[in-house]
This record gives structure tokens, C-alpha cells and sequence, in this order.
């Protein structure tokens, strides 16, 4: 319509930084989409400054020349990408820019190949249309945009519905699911799709442990070992934890990015990286504001933003919630389930009470038991032994021993005795908590017997229970139950033993008194047995004065009725102070050599063993098995010769004086009133072997003059001996020359004084007995201490002791002496602290003090003599000991100048003594390393006694 036969449209892109090509007509090789940069030509100074240009001639070809020629270059090569339009001849050109509100939309350009085609009415005309298209094109662009926002929010509009759905049903899932595993592979499915997360697991606490551990998740493209690690995972909760400690301790999120997680240093932060985690947040799971979990999340190299980790926490929450309630549906299972087992253990029980309420025989009682605990708790073995009061100890009368046990060791646990006394054991600590069962969690291995020690290392007892079963506030018997696994008992399983051994333990008490009533009527009848079998055994042994008769008389009764094997009879030979044997018999022809008496003869004193003790003690002793180890050669001998496999020693005794012991060999085990029947017996013949040797009644005379007066040299002896322990030998000898002790002034002693850190708080928790057991014990020990250092016991004060060195016969070495007494004082109040801690009780320290100087000794009172010393040595020793310290051995300056060369000193300083001002103080720590014999200082080596004469204790 205006003649305008080369034309082109030109459009900015999204950048503003290039034209390109959308329209042209006239050109035969122009390409839609052929790139012009703003600035480059006619067009692209057009579109930079907004105006209007018009070119005309051959500055208008160059320019145009120029710029098609950049394009080609910025294409890489010529040819290449679509061709920008333009005549090669043009003449006349003009640019009209396309801009709507000062904002350039793109370039409307005409060109001709003649010179002036275009004037300004040509120019006003296309300023006018450029108007119009620069509106038209804008408002297409403006449509363009609407169109595609639309499409834009409708995707995520659909985007955030198919969220929504997916986060229902995850609540729905966690709400409804038991399968805490589900839950948390579709919270993962559900991160990873909409949150973009790369990993997610979760990790649980046990609470009861106090540890946490892996419970599961999505660990993306790990390999299979690698994401057992998270199932392998479990550390307690304590700092070294790390991060995660922090998070629980804390309760609030936690994000780290990659550098601040690589950082980390902590064991279970380093095995969470090596998950493959690039960053992590930590969220804790709370309910009740009680962390049940910590849910870990990776998202990658991204950085979540705020609404983003909001939905994570959301989600978390709900996890929480279902962890809880698999929580709460575990414990409602599992308290159905203790209920069950109760309800089971119970109608159990009643059966068992059933089968067992008319039961006496304790082996189909115990049987039944057997069955009962290892049905319902899984315990195989057990032991239940009696207590004998009188023998102090108890045996063993139903026990299920190990396959694993030998058939010797079997046999020694079951036929030897435990001791039962006050001082240690599995089974004495027991009894202190009656009427309540202990349960020793780790089976002891010190301080208990050795038969205890000996079960405990054969059957390799990993734990144990010990039920005393009481009467009348004493134990009757104990019933144990062993395990042999680490896992041991839990306290349910400890509930339900105590219920069963409660049970046991009245049955077994009921079946004692029927027991004992039944005891009763046959010992009744036993009795009147007895009493007539012992009235025609005392007719007949009367009736002979022979001693050979009326031992094969007391063999034929106890072999018929007491089932004995083998006997033998020893009588005192007065003369020699010897038991020789008298009579002998066996079932068996070759029961004793020829020449057995020969050799047989044995001296009545303590290295004699067993045969001395039953002399002295008169009464019985029993062994119902030979132990490997007896107590003297003697023993064995008797043992060997007279091929016993028990031993029994009844001893013979009238008007109070042992006149004979008979030995005897059981084939079974005695039971307590038979062994009481054999000494009536033997009490029953003793008066007639008394009386055969007996026959010179005019001995009697002379025999009680000689008893009187041996009666009164023993008088005199025990007079003379408690003088001699109250006073030293040379004041107790000059008194009793004299009558009295002549004080006597010593230039050089050494005074010790001791005392207990804390006696007085110990003596309000001790009965006195105890407490003067507690010091007896160690000041008796100190007494022997004393002694064997060449020291002089002094006195007691209450808990102090005090002696002395270099009197009453004067000496050079007393204050080493003095050191030597203090170190062995020291070291044996540690050992005695050692054994009291392990037996669970406190005992004290010791504080010990040492002065040298001169002192003056004497004897004072009438009636009651005390060796006594006095002297200012005397108070600075006591001030040595109370200005020392627990545990320790504190001596003086003028002590250390005597003893430095052989013992390892510490110099304390001048230190503050009452009464006194400052005084050298030294502490004792041991005899020097070089002349000590043994590592722990206290006993002296040959060399250390060449030094002590070498070194003279009066100072220069």
C-alpha cells in the first residue's frame, strides 16, 4: 500500500541484549530467528538509543556490511546459523524502534536499493505504525505471558494437591499401621518425592539402656553392607555421642551443612558420614516432651528453606506419634503377654503344689521342682543343701550337677560339706539378708570357701541365687538356683523364684515337722532298744575284765546294728603319754597285717592331728569321706594301715579324763544320732576298761597327793607366767627376789606410739563385744610384732598401744627396731583393710609416731603392777603420732639421724606439734630397695643386717 518493497520486523529476546528476526519481505534468503546484537548497524544503534535513523548512500552499505560481517563472525564460521536479511545495494534505509512506555520491544526497518525513497512524510508515516505494532506486540507478549502463568499455577496448583494427598496418607498410614517399618519407608518415599531429599533414616533410644540405635530408612544407592551398618549401629547417650547428643539434650532441630557436618569429630557423627550424607538436619522426635527418636534427613547440596524444613518437622511429629503408639502397643502386648505367662506360671504352680503337698522324700520333691523351673524359666540346675548347727556347716541332699562336670569332681561337690560360719561366703552372705533371696548377678570367686570356689570354677557358674529357708529365725537349709549365660536373671524371673522357693520352703517345713514327729516316735522306740541293748552290753562287759572280750563285744554290737566295717581301740598309755592300739577288727580275713600294732603307738600331742584334737576336745570326730589332704602324716598313716574310707573317733572318757578313742570305718554315711548312740556306748564300756586298769587301789592315795601337787606347780606356774606378761622378765624376776623394782634412768630409748584414724565414729556402730574382738585381734598381732622386733609393750590406752626399744636391757639398734615394728604395723592394717573392704565392711587407719631419747622405767602399785616410763621422750613421741598422718609413720629428727642410712625417709618441714612449736618431722615409707628382701620394703636382707651393726642407734 506504500510502496515498501523490503521490509523486516526485529524483536528483543528475554535478555534485552539481541534482536532477532520474527518477520521479513524482499529478501529471498532471510531466516526467522537470525541474531542482530543491539548496537551493531543502523537497526542495532536504532534499538540502543530508541530513535528513529534513517541512512542514506554508502555509509549506510559499509555499516550494514560491518555488521552482517560480526554476525558471521560470532557464529564460528561463515554460512553457519540463519542468515541475517539486507539488500547488498542499498541505498535509502530506515529504522523505526518499537517501544511502549519507554520500553523497547523491538526494530521495524525498510530499506531501498534507490537513493532518497524515503522523505519525512515516509518517516511520520512509519513512526506511526511502529507505534502500532510496538502496541500490538506488547499486548500479545502481554497475553503470551498470561497464557503461560496460568498453566503455571495450574501445575502447581496439581503439584500441591498431589502433596496434600500423599501427606494424608502418610498421617493415615502412621495413624492406622502397627509396622513401624512401613511407616517409615513411605515418610522417606514421601521426602525424597516432594521435599527433594536424597536420605532419610531414623534412629530410636532405649530408654531402659540408655542407648540409641538404627531403626531404618532410605540410604538412596548404598550398597547393601553399607546400609547394614545403620541396623548395626547402637552407642549410649553421653557427650562422646556427639551431634546427636546434642539434639536429644536439646530437643530442637538441627542443621548442619556439608563443611560443618565433615567436621564433626565424634565416633557416631563419623559413622552417620560414612553413610554417604553430604549435609544433615537432626530433628528430635517428642512426645510428651519425651525424645523417642532423632529422624535424620540429607537434603543433598541444596539448602532447604524454612516452609521446607516446617513440613519436615510436621512430619516428624506424626512419626513421633506412631513410634509411641508401637510403643504403648508393644507394652500392652507385652504385659498380655506376662500376663499369659503368669496365668500359666501360676495354674503351673498350683500343680506343682498339688503333686508335692503329701511328698517326703526329698529327691521326688526336689524332682518335681526341677521340672517346674526349667519349663518355666528356663533353669536346668540346681542345689538344695541342709544345715547341721552343730558341726557349723551343711550338706548336700538333692543337686543337679552339669553334664560337663566330671564324674570325680561330681562326686567331691556332692559329698563334701560347705562351712557355715561368720566370716565369707557366697552362702554367709545370704543368710545376713534372710529372709529375702540374693542374687549374685557374677558368680564370686574370692572371699568364700573352697568348696564354694571349686563348684564355682567346675560348673562355670556365670550367676547364681541363694534362697535360706528359715525356722525359728535359723536357717534350715538352702535352696540355689544356677545359671550359665551372661543375659542372667531379670527381675520378674527373681520374683517368681522368690514366690516358688517361699512356696518350697513351707512345704519342706511342713514336711519337716510330719518328718519330725515320725523322727520322733522311731527315736522313741530306738531308745527303748537302745536302753535294753545297753543294759546286757554294760551286764556282759562286767561281767570279764578282760579287754579283749569286751572290745569283740562293743565290735559285734555296733557292726549289727550301726552297719560299721571295721573298728580299731586305742588306750593311753599314762606312762608314756602315748595312745597305743589295744584291739582291732574287720569283716574282711586280711583286715590287718601280722605286725600291725607295730609302729601304731601315738604320741598324745597336737602334731598327732585328728587323734590329739578328739583327746583334748572330747568329743566325737567325724569325716564321712577321706579328703586328699589330710591334716598330719600321722593321719594318714592310721588312714593307709587301717584302710579306712571314713573316719570316726568316739573318745573313751571317765570322771573327765580321756582313757581311750575308738576308731571306726562306716560303709554309708552316719547320720548325727547314730554316731550319738555309738558314744553312749562307748561311754557305757569305758567305766569297765577304766576298771581293769584300775586294779591297785592303793595308788589312789598317792595319786591325788601327786595331782595336788602338781595342781599347785601349775598354780605357781600360771603366777609366774602372768607376771611375766604383765612386767618385762628382769623386773618381774627382780620383784619377785625382792619385792620391788628400783627405777632405772635409760640415756637412749625409742618410744612408738600408735593409734586408729577414726575409732570413735567405728566404736558407735559396734556392739562391745565386737569391738573388743576388733582390737584384740590387732594388738594382739601388734603384741607378736612387737616381740619379734625386740620391742617392750608398754600399754593400751583405749585404741592406742604404745611400746618401746633399747630397755629394760639397753641396746644400740632400738630405733631401727622401732621402724622395722611401725612398717609391720602399717602393712598388716592394710591387709586387714583389704579383706574388710571386700567383705563390704569399713576398718581403720593407722597412725603411727617414733621418738628417740632418755626416758626413766619403773613398776608401779600394789596389787596390780604396771611397767611404766616417764620423760619428755615420752610426750614428744605422742606428739609425733598425733601430728602425723593416716597411714603413715612419723618420727623425729633425732630418730631419722639414726635410722637414714637404712630406711627411705621424707623430710616434712618444720611441722607444728602441740605444746612443742615447730619440730623436723620425717615420714618412714620403707627399708631402702638395696637392703630389702622382698618389693614392698618390710623385711630385711643379709646386707641390710651388716649395715645395722655397722651403724650405732646412741647419737654422736
Amino acid at each position: 500500500a506504500f510502496g515498501f518493497r523490503h521490509s523486516m520486523i526485529l524483536l528483543t529476546d528475554a535478555q534485552n541484549k539481541d534482536l532477532e528476526l520474527v518477520a521479513s519481505r524482499g529478501y529471498e534468503d532471510a531466516t526467522p530467528g537470525a541474531k542482530l546484537p543491539i548496537g551493531l548497524g543502523v537497526i542495532g544503534v536504532a534499538a540502543r538509543r530508541k530513535k528513529l535513523l534513517r541512512s542514506v548512500g554508502v555509509s549506510y552499505q559499509l555499516m550494514y556490511a560491518r555488521q552482517a560481517g560480526a554476525t558471521v563472525g560470532k557464529s564460528g564460521s561463515e554460512g553457519s546459523g540463519p542468515m541475517l536479511p539486507g539488500l547488498q545495494n542499498a541505498a535509502s534505509q530506515m529504522a523505526i524502534p518499537l517501544v511502549v512506555r519507554d520500553e523497547l520491544t523491538g526494530i521495524f526497518a525498510v530499506e531501498s536499493p534507490e537513493q532518497g525513497a524515503f522523505d519525512a512524510l515516509d518517516e511520520e508515516l512509519l513512526s506511526i505504525i511502529g507505534n502500532m505494532m510496538g502496541a500490538a506486540i506488547t499486548n500479545a507478549r502481554a497475553y503470551r505471558s498470561i497464557e503461560e502463568l496460568s498453566h503455571t499455577l495450574e501445575d502447581r496448583v496439581q503439584r500441591r494437591t498431589e502433596e496434600l494427598d500423599s501427606l494424608n496418607a502418610l498421617t493415615r498410614q502412621a495413624n492406622e499401621s502397627h509396622d513401624l517399618d512401613e511407616i517409615i519407608d513411605a515418610t522417606a518415599a514421601y521426602m525424597i518425592r516432594h521435599l527433594n531429599v536424597e536420605k532419610m533414616f531414623l534412629l530410636l533410644i532405649d530408654h531402659e539402656s540408655g542407648e540409641i540405635y538404627g531403626a531404618g530408612g532410605h540410604l538412596g544407592t548404598l550398597k547393601t553392607d553399607e546400609k547394614d551398618r545403620l541396623q548395626d549401629f547402637r552407642a549410649a547417650i553421653e557427650p562422646e555421642l556427639g551431634i546427636l547428643y546434642r539434639t536429644i539434650q536439646r530437643k530442637k532441630t538441627l542443621y548442619l551443612d556439608f563443611k560443618r557436618f565433615r567436621a564433626m569429630r565424634s565416633t557416631a557423627d563419623q559413622y552417620i558420614a560414612g553413610l554417604g550424607l553430604q549435609s544433615v538436619i537432626q530433628i528430635p522426635a517428642i512426645v510428651d516432651d519425651q525424645v523417642l527418636g532423632v529422624v535424620c534427613v540429607d537434603p543433598g547440596n541444596r539448602k532447604l528453606h524454612r516452609l521446607g524444613l516446617q513440613k519436615i518437622e510436621a512430619i516428624v511429629a506424626q512419626i513421633a506419634g506412631a513410634v509411641k503408639s508401637k510403643q504403648l502397643l508393644e507394652r500392652l502386648e507385652e504385659e498380655r503377654n506376662v500376663a499369659t505367662q503368669l496365668q500359666r506360671e501360676t495354674e503351673g504352680l498350683n500343680q506343682l503344689l498339688k503333686r508335692i503337698a503329701n511328698l517326703e522324700d526329698i529327691q521326688d520333691l526336689m524332682g518335681e521342682v526341677k521340672e517346674f523351673v526349667a519349663r518355666y524359666y528356663g533353669i536346668r540346675y540346681y542345689s538344695l543343701y541342709f544345715v547341721e548347727p552343730e558341726l557349723k556347716q551343711m550338706h548336700n541332699v538333692a543337686i543337679e550337677i552339669p553334664d560337663w562336670v566330671s564324674e570325680d569332681d561330681s562326686t567331691h561337690i556332692r559329698n563334701t560339706p560347705i562351712p557355715l560360719d561368720i566370716r565369707g561366703g557366697a552362702f554367709n552372705i545370704a543368710l545376713r539378708r534372710a529372709p529375702r533371696l540374693t542374687y549374685f548377678k557374677q558368680a564370686r570367686t574370692e572371699g568364700i570357701t573352697d568348696i564354694e570356689r571349686f563348684i564355682t570354677e567346675r560348673c562355670k557358674l556365670q550367676n547364681m541365687v541363694v534362697y535360706p529357708l528359715m525356722q525359728d529365725g535359723r536357717p534350715i537349709a538352702f535352696l540355689n538356683f544356677f545359671s550359665f549365660n551372661d543375659r542372667g536373671l531379670n527381675r520378674e524371673q527373681l520374683n517368681q523364684l522368690s514366690i516358688v522357693s517361699d512356696q518350697i520352703s513351707g512345704i519342706i517345713r511342713m514336711n519337716g515337722l510330719l518328718h519330725e514327729i515320725k523322727e520322733q516316735s522311731l527315736m522313741t522306740e530306738k531308745a527303748r532298744q537302745e536302753t535294753e541293748a545297753l543294759a546286757l552290753l554294760s551286764k556282759q562287759t562286767n561281767e570279764s575284765t578282760n579287754l579283749n572280750t569286751v572290745s569283740t563285744t562293743l565290735f559285734d554290737y555296733v557292726r549289727k546294728t550301726m552297719n560299721v566295717e571295721s573298728f580299731c581301740l586305742f588306750i593311753v598309755d599314762e606312762k608314756t603319754n602315748e595312745l597305743y592300739p589295744a584291739a582291732a577288727d574287720g569283716e574282711q580275713e586280711d583286715f590287718l597285717p601280722p605286725d600291725w600294732k607295730e609302729g601304731m603307738r601315738v604320741s598324745i600331742e597336737p602334731a598327732s592331728g585328728t587323734l590329739y584334737a578328739t583327746y583334748a576336745r572330747q568329743r566325737p570326730f567325724y569325716l564321712p569321706s577321706i579328703p586328699d589332704r589330710l591334716p598330719t602324716g600321722v593321719d594318714r598313716f592310721i588312714v593307709d594301715t587301717l584302710r579306712l574310707n571314713s573316719v570316726l573317733q568316739i573318745p573313751l572318757v571317765v570322771q573327765g579324763q580321756t582313757i581311750g578313742i575308738l576308731c571306726c570305718n562306716a560303709q554309708r554315711k552316719l547320720e548325727a544320732e547314730e554316731i550319738r548312740s555309738i558314744e553312749r556306748l562307748c561311754n557305757q564300756i569305758a567305766g569297765s576298761i577304766r576298771l581293769s586298769a584300775l586294779l591297785q587301789v592303793t595308788q589312789e592315795a598317792r595319786e591325788e597327793a601327786v595331782v595336788a601337787k602338781e595342781e599347785a606347780e601349775q598354780a605357781r606356774a600360771e603366777s609366774d607366767a602372768l607376771l611375766d606378761n604383765v612386767l618385762p622378765r628382769a623386773a618381774a624376776r627382780e620383784l619377785k627376789e625382792t619385792g620391788q623394782v628400783e627405777p632405772v634412768y635409760y640415756d637412749h630409748v625409742s618410744v612408738l606410739f600408735t593409734d586408729f584414724v577414726g575409732f570413735t565414729k567405728a566404736a558407735s556402730n559396734l556392739s562391745p563385744t565386737d569391738l573388743i574382738q576388733e582390737l584384740d585381734g590387732c594388738f594382739s598381732q601388734f603384741d607378736e610384732v612387737a616381740r619379734r622386733n625386740n620391742m617392750e609393750k608398754l600399754k593400751t590406752i583405749g585404741d592406742a598401744y604404745m611400746c618401746a626399744g633399747g630397755l629394760p636391757v639397753p641396746n644400740d639398734s632400738h630405733a631401727v627396731d622401732a621402724c622395722l615394728t611401725a612398717l609391720e604395723f602399717r602393712s598388716f592394717m592394710k591387709q586387714m583393710a583389704l579383706v574388710k573392704e571386700q567383705l563390704g565392711f569399713d576398718f581403720w587407719q593407722i597412725r603411727i609416731g617414733i621418738h628417740s631419747g632418755p626416758v626413766t622405767a619403773g613398776v608401779i602399785g600394789k596389787n596390780k603392777f604396771a611397767y611404766d616410763i616417764w620423760g619428755d621422750t615420752v610426750n614428744v613421741a605422742s606428739r609425733m603420732e598425733s601430728s602425723g598422718c593416716p597411714g603413715m609413720v612419723n618420727i623425729s629428727g633425732a630418730t631419722y639421724a639414726l635410722v637414714k642410712d637404712l630406711f627411705d625417709c621424707e623430710y616434712r618441714g618444720k611441722v607444728q606439734a602441740k605444746g612443742k612449736g615447730e619440730m623436723d618431722m620425717y615420714f618412714v615409707h620403707r627399708i631402702k630397695s638395696e637392703l630389702s628382701a622382698d618389693e614392698e620394703g618390710l623385711l630385711p636382707n643379709a646386707m641390710f643386717e651388716l649395715a645395722r651393726s655397722e651403724c650405732s642407734s646412741t647419737p654422736s
